[in-house]
């Protein structure tokens, strides 16, 4: 599952010097900083412009990929607060919040489209909303329900049906109460699969620490979880948005700092982004 991640966090170039003036003063401290030069690298190349006008962008986009931006901004107001006060992004932030409300489910919704406007549940909710965005359940029950997911055997709809009721135990957890039992199965044919078992980690941590704002439990169990899969995958072939997702997990548990931000790290050194998605998602990691 890739998220489509649109909108990248301004770090202009004077932050950018004092970031890296403070972590090159750590690491004369402990010898052991590995993100100094890559962040250094990442914020040269991905300098990202903020748009003029934001209300017309969010209209000109469509609405997976508001999800997706709503997605990054999450992760954007917990790295670099500096940079939503500085760079007005939390005014961005409303207006995307107040389309929300604007988006009409259509009439004929398939399964994988799901996943756009449960972000848009999730979200409302997660900037607590006044009139959140719902879904009806009677939409939930045709996509998500006992039979689908019993027969659900590959690893990417298992990451999309596991990720849906991560998000539906959030939303309303209530009615949808007797089917989380079946989130350990999906888990486990997620993890059968590489990419989809990295994709997992990520956002289960997102998730369990509300996107950094919530103190991580089990933080042991995470980072041998990221740690095992690093030192046992050849990183260089994942998916870079994928890259920097790991990368901005082990952020959140230890500010990148291990040996195995190390290894993820040296992936993104020299990183290219040729897509909006791939910038946003090196921006994240850098902040």
């Amino acid at each position: 599952m890739k998220r489509i991640l649109l909108f990248v966090c301004i770090i202009v170039h004077s932050h950018a010097a004092s970031f890296i003036s403070s972590a090159t003063n750590y690491a004369k401290e402990t010898h052991t900083i590995v993100t100094v030069k890559p962040v250094k690298q990442l914020q040269e190349q991905f300098i990202p412009l903020l748009q003029k006008n934001s209300v017309a962008w969010v209209k000109m986009k469509t609405e997976d990929e508001l999800a997706q931006t709503l997605f990054s901004l999450a992760l954007l107001e917990h790295f670099r607060p500096d940079n939503f006060q500085e760079h007005k992004l939390q005014k961005f932030l409303d207006e995307c919040l107040l389309f929300i409300n604007k988006v009409e489910l259509p009439e004929t919704l398939h399964f994988q489209e799901l996943h756009t406007y449960l972000d848009f549940w999730y979200f409302s909710k997660f900037y607590e909303l006044e009139i959140p965005f719902t879904i009806p359940q009677e939409v939930i029950k045709k996509h998500i329900y006992k039979k689908q997911l019993v027969k659900v055997n590959d690893p990417f709809n298992a990451l999309l049906s596991w990720n849906y009721l991560t998000i539906l135990a959030a939303c309303d957890p209530k009615p949808y109460k007797r089917l989380q039992r079946y989130k350990k199965r999906l888990k486990k044919i997620a993890l059968q699969n590489n990419e989809t078992r990295g994709y997992l980690l990520t956002h289960e941590l997102f998730y369990s620490t509300h996107f950094g704002r919530k103190k991580l439990r089990k933080k042991k169990r995470f980072t041998k979880q990221l740690t095992q899969y690093l030192t046992t995958t050849n990183c260089a072939e994942l998916p870079l948005v994928l890259r920097a997702q790991l990368f901005t997990s082990l952020k959140l548990i230890e500010k990148g700092e291990s040996p195995a931000a190390q290894i993820i790290a040296s992936t993104l050194q020299n990183a290219f982004s040729e897509t909006v998605l791939e910038s946003c998602m090196l921006t994240v990691a850098a902040a």
